[in-house]
């Protein structure tokens, strides 16, 4: 009886997955052909910043690829409705690089394109996610309908974000190091290297892994890292990092400026805590601190990992990287619902009580974004990391 109520409940699940997933799908495609506004998350959403990098790292003045008055023209003539202003792109030159392909198409169809190759991404990353969980029936489709009602999955998938890439990389390295050999760490950095296309989550978890003794992934991370030197040197020069590091500065003063309440940093948050005078005396001054913070936390974690007997632990360095990281906006959240499944403390399920809930504060701190002063979504990332640490103690106990 108990084995048939499984399978009941399983195939249940299945079902009722499906049916989102499909619900979901047909939504966005009918928002897609009927919304005039072409501002929209749909039609437009934060993709001009990435294609208009692709357009001028394959044309013939990539030496001028942050600037912004290019860019902003750029952006200006494939998208009218920015209306004069401009999605700044600072992204390394390799990133440029590998957007090239996409401006090859219309504005539309790279834009399209970018959806569909973030849906493959997804569809990876819920295969390799209900692998790595405890689970007697992994079932892939519970989790991909999980990753994609997760408004901040959905919301960057759909924005034109790489949140989608990066939930594949992590998965991918994570399914490897968790096998625990040399080989496997080796083909984990190659995904790690790969994740480099967003360096400010990436090398904190690959930091991470190297101080707590996990060297071999190093050959890997190193290898994918020359290929984007070779990328970057193609486009910007040999000598791209200083350049690259200026406007990616100035691009982070203003973003902590202007969007410092959608920040799910440590850093960020306490800029936005500095900025209305609430905690700290300036934006500034509550980015440093939240940095201070951010620093003890890290050595903390790694003197955890370095001691833990228990992979499990290594998954703290996801939310980590989420808080640590100088800028993580809150699509960026979607990388904690990967532990929280792979270590059971989200069951692969879509209809629960524990689900619903997550859902549910997700989808509203992601459509109601602009009312608060700090984006609540900090506290999943937080609630995470403390209890991977105090799940680590208590083994060491």
């Amino acid at each position: 009886m108990l084995s048939t109520s499984r399978t009941l409940s399983s195939g249940f699940q299945r079902k009722a997955s499906l049916a989102v997933l499909s619900a979901i799908l047909l939504a966005v495609a009918y928002v897609g052909i009927t919304d005039s506004n072409r501002s929209s998350v749909v039609l437009r959403g934060d993709f001009p910043a990435f294609f208009v990098g692709g357009v001028i790292a394959g044309s013939d003045f990539s030496d001028k690829l942050y600037d912004f008055n290019l860019q902003r023209e750029i952006e200006n003539e494939a998208w009218p409705s920015l209306g004069g202003q401009a999605l700044v792109n600072a992204y390394p030159p390799y990133v440029s690089a590998l957007a090239v392909s996409l401006a090859w198409f219309a504005p539309s169809t790279a834009k399209l394109l970018h959806a569909l190759l973030s849906l493959v991404a997804l569809v990876l990353t819920a295969v390799w996610v209900a692998s790595l969980a405890d689970s007697e029936q992994p079932k892939p489709l519970v989790v991909l309908a999980l990753l994609i009602c997760f408004a901040p999955i959905l919301h960057g998938a759909l924005g034109g974000q790489n949140t989608a890439f990066s939930l594949a990389c992590l998965c991918a390295a994570f399914t490897l190091l968790k096998r625990g050999d040399r080989r496997s760490d080796m083909l984990a950095g190659l995904w790690l290297g790969l994740w480099l296309f967003k360096p400010n989550l990436a090398l904190i978890v690959i930091a991470g892994l190297v101080l707590s003794g996990r060297l071999f992934v190093l050959p890997g991370v190193f290898l994918v890292a020359g290929i984007y030197e070779a990328l970057a040197a193609s486009v910007f020069g040999f000598w791209w990092l200083r350049p690259w590091l200026e406007a990616a500065g100035r691009f982070q003063a203003a973003d902590m400026l202007y969007n410092s309440h959608q920040m799910v940093s440590l850093g960020g948050a306490a800029s936005a805590l500095g900025a209305n005078r609430l905690i700290f005396s300036s934006a500034n001054q509550g980015f440093l601190a939240g940095t201070l913070i951010s620093v003890l936390m890290f050595f903390l974690l790694v003197y955890r990992l370095r001691r833990s007997q228990n992979f499990d632990t290594f998954w703290a360095l996801t939310s980590a990287a989420v808080l640590l990281s100088p800028h993580t906006v809150y699509y960026d959240v979607g990388l904690c619902l990967i532990p929280l499944i792979a270590t059971g403390k989200l069951k692969q399920e879509l209809i629960g009580t524990r689900p619903i809930a997550l859902l549910a504060a997700a989808a509203i701190c992601v459509g109601f974004k602009q009312i608060f002063i700090v984006q609540p979504l900090i506290l999943l990332p937080l609630w995470l990391l403390t209890r991977q640490l105090l799940d680590s103690r208590r083994q060491l106990s």
